[in-house]
């Protein structure tokens, strides 16, 4: 058998021109290649350009579209200014002594054409022409002589007195020598505190103005009661810890119960009575203003979680001074 002749180590070569043509194909695949990768790489370049601008454009649109919380959170500025009550105050006036004193016929009518007939004491709150609350005071031992209405108040606060401290009231109140000033601190809920201080300033200024400077003695009171609506809840926790020392700003304990009141101030005037006694709200009782519409028994016992009540207080003279301090 005749064996084929392989040159060169046995390695079978091309033909030159051969050679040549596939290297010519070879670098033409290269070229290729290189230009695929070329593409490849800026179309990369481009996709993460495009969404770069993707990320830009919801940006604009969050800024646009949302707005921002800070942004949209604004400062309202009210001023409140005291002002004598007058004609137009009336109705306002009127509902805000629609829970006043817990008595079946009560309506807070009569009391305010005496606020507003009475010039020269006490102020209302009010901003934009409305009431938002008042400071006055009444004389007391007058009541009993102007009229059935207003009697029969009186009559109602006397004879609520229990036995403890009925015979020391009633005595103080038949004194016609020292003047007895049935206080009325009226405002609605949401009114800044920090109005209470200069509004009983300017009070007490104008009753010893009147006393002083035009020697009106109706005026000149030596003791003062004072009405403050409470709310209370059993909670013994509470009262436990205020045995062992711990006070709380704005409330009390009475027997088992956590006395809150209703405006902080007159926490002041209970601390500073000669003497106090509740008036217990019966939850059925409703006064003429109540059944007007005027006001919601569920409102004023916050759902039912609260027991709401009536604190009388009668502080002497001497205390007033401290207590415009505090």
């Amino acid at each position: 058998m005749k064996r084929k002749a392989v040159g060169n180590g046995g390695v079978k070569r091309k033909p030159i021109q051969l050679q040549e043509e596939e290297k010519k194909v070879e670098e033409e695949k290269n070229e290729q290649i290189m230009e695929q990768d070329e593409e490849k790489q800026e179309q990369k370049s481009d996709d993460v350009m495009d969404e770069e601008g993707e990320e830009e454009n919801d940006d604009d649109y969050y800024d646009e579209d949302i707005p921002d919380e800070d942004a949209s959170i604004q400062e309202i500025q009210v001023d409140f200014e005291f002002f004598d009550a007058v004609e137009d105050d009336w109705h306002s006036l009127k509902t805000l002594l629609a829970r006043y004193i817990p008595m079946p016929n009560w309506s807070g009518g009569p009391f305010a054409d005496k606020i507003i007939a009475q010039t020269g004491i006490g102020s209302v709150i009010k901003t934009s022409d409305e009431v938002y609350g008042f400071i006055t005071v009444f004389n007391f031992q007058e009541l009993f002589q102007e009229g059935a209405f207003m009697k029969q108040v009186a009559e109602f606060i006397v004879n609520s007195a229990p036995a403890d401290c009925s015979s020391a009231f009633s005595a103080i109140v038949q004194d016609t020598t020292n003047g007895v000033g049935l206080l009325l601190n009226e405002r609605v809920v949401n009114i800044p505190p920090v109005l209470t201080p200069p509004l009983h300033e300017k009070f007490y200024e104008e009753l010893r103005e009147e006393v002083q400077d035009f020697d009106n003695q109706r005026f000149h009171f030596k003791n003062y009661i004072l009405l403050c609506p409470i709310y209370y809840e059993k909670d013994l926790k509470q009262t436990t810890k205020k045995s062992q020392g711990q006070s709380s700003k704005r409330s009390r304990v009475k027997d088992d119960k956590v006395i809150n009141f209703a405006r902080p101030e007159e926490e002041i005037y209970y601390n500073l009575a000669s003497m106090k006694w509740e008036i217990p709200r019966p939850a059925s009782a409703t006064t003429q203003d109540e059944s007007e519409g005027s006001s919601s028994k569920e409102r004023w016992t916050f759902g039912g979680m609260m027991k709401e009540s009536m604190m009388v207080v009668v502080i002497n003279e001497s205390k007033i001074a401290g207590l415009v301090e505090q």
